[in-house]
């Protein structure tokens, strides 16, 4: 259960889409310490960082609920629950960009076309009425 914990305050850090180092500029908690909570390598969450996360909107009673999974307290967040769920998020969100561009150029596309059928109709219109 410890550990959930420790993944809890990964969720947390990552929710606000800070990254260790920023949350350490911001916290006054050092990277390698942030790190280290992490990875569950500490015993403890030191007062700084827990008033720090506080402070940006963290439900701490939520983070320390051990009955809650990591899911619903990423829920409480406002977040994803890992960062590569962000990152498929964004990636989805370029090709759907990118899908939508190749829609906008077959539309121009298909207007160049129509513009070009109607110029070789009256062309042939006009061929047949000069026979």
């Amino acid at each position: 259960m410890k550990t959930l914990i420790f993944k809890k305050v990964k969720i947390a850090r990552e929710s606000l889409n800070l990254s260790q180092i920023s949350a350490a500029e911001a916290s006054g908690y050092s990277q390698s310490g942030i790190s280290l909570l992490e990875k569950g390598g500490n015993t403890f969450i030191p007062n700084e960082y827990l008033s720090f996360l506080a402070s940006k909107g963290i439900n701490l009673t939520a983070m320390f609920d051990e009955d809650l999974s990591l899911d619903d307290f990423a829920l409480t967040c406002g977040g994803f629950f890992t960062h590569d769920l962000q990152h498929k998020f964004k990636n989805l969100e370029m090709q759907l960009q990118l899908k939508d561009r190749e829609v906008e150029l077959l539309n121009k596309t298909i207007q160049n076309m129509e513009i070009t059928i109607a110029s070789l109709q009256k062309l042939t219109k006009l061929q047949n009425s000069e026979l």
